[in-house]
């Protein structure tokens, strides 16, 4: 018997570059981690780190989701070259970590919750053409 699914949206399954840091006292300056992100919806990201992080953790991703930033609508973004290539930035609240079935790290998973309005709405509209081009799937 297998467990419903609890997720609210489709999943899509990218391999994506993700710099991770916890938010605490005192800040930790820079990356502290390195992961592969396996799939991003528009409420969350999972990946796998060799780290493990309470559940409740407070992160701070950097997504490396190339060509999310053509649609952003800010002006300092149409102005700004070096936005074209910068990551997306997104404060996230860790929902589940379990170890990998090899036990070398810890698959993780995170659920969006603070990002720039307009940084958002360009990932929901590059989420929006990744689906196009990809296969979703709503398996955990």
């Amino acid at each position: 018997m297998t467990e419903p699914d609890k997720r609210r949206f489709s999943r899509i399954s990218k391999k994506i570059r993700i710099g991770i840091s916890e938010l605490r006292y005192p800040m930790p300056e820079g990356v502290e981690a390195e992961a592969q992100a396996k799939d991003i919806s528009k409420d969350g990201i999972s990946f796998t780190t060799s780290t493990a992080y309470a559940t409740g953790a407070i992160l701070a991703l950097t997504i490396e989701l190339t060509g999310w930033q053509r649609h952003r609508q800010s002006l300092a973004s149409k102005l700004d070259d070096s936005a074209a290539a910068a990551p997306l930035t997104a404060i996230v609240k860790v929902v589940w970590c379990t170890p990998t079935a090899t036990g070398d790290g810890f698959n993780i998973g995170v659920r969006f919750e603070d990002i720039y309005e307009d940084d958002y709405n360009a990932l929901l509209k590059q989420l929006e053409a990744l689906s196009e081009t990809s296969d979703t799937r709503n398996t955990p």
